[in-house]
């Protein structure tokens, strides 16, 4: 598929100089670039501790805490 972007030319030379030194075209350039940032966004919410049990967003009413590395535990304010 083609299509036609707008960009600022100094982010387009940015792109075009990083390619360049990559050995790649522009298209494979903006190809990794999209789908690198659309996998990250993606990812972004599996690195958070609190959704390690669920895909769900944390309740309100869940409260965090951290060990205060002496057995006890201190809840972390919002």
């Amino acid at each position: 598929m083609k299509t036609t972007l707008e960009m600022p030319d100094s982010l387009f030379r940015w792109a075009k100089e990083t390619a360049l030194k990559r050995g790649q075209t522009m298209t494979l350039f903006f190809n990794a670039a999209v789908e690198a940032k659309l996998n990250a966004e993606e990812t972004a919410g599996r690195n958070k501790p609190w959704m390690a049990f669920s895909d769900d967003p944390p309740l309100a009413n869940v409260i965090l805490c951290k060990s205060d590395g002496r057995g006890r535990w201190i809840s972390l304010k919002p």
